[in-house]
């Protein structure tokens, strides 16, 4: 599974298995290249972003966030766990629906703290 974000720089964002998460860029569609790769605890098999953070469902490693304001810097900033394995994932209006091979679970998107320098 992928996300596109246009607003940063035409990033997509990939989730690779065992190979976590890949970012691309492809503000030149003709020679995509490899911003960051995120190695995640778990097997990532889906993405969703909003605003400046992407979620990925990382089976056993429940939901990863991470800060992807500079797309070839991403920041782990956190895990959800969930019941069961995530497989997939969705935020909308402030929560983050993720499948898992037990149903559906319905979570608070959660808040971050912005540090400046």
């Amino acid at each position: 599974f992928y996300a596109y974000d246009p607003l940063f720089g035409g990033g997509v964002y990939v989730a690779c298995g065992d190979d976590g998460v890949q970012i691309l860029d492809v503000s030149d569609p003709t020679t995509p290249t490899l911003a960051a790769t995120v190695d995640t605890a778990g097997s990532a098999s889906a993405i969703t972003l909003e605003d400046r953070f992407a979620y990925v469902a990382d089976a056993v490693g429940g939901i990863v966030m991470m800060d992807v304001t500079n797309p070839s810097a991403p920041i782990v900033i956190g895990n959800a766990a969930v019941r069961g394995s995530a497989r997939g994932a969705f935020v909308q209006n402030g929560l983050l629906y993720v499948s898992t091979s037990a149903g559906l679970d319905v979570l608070k998107k959660p808040r971050v703290a912005v540090v400046s320098n």
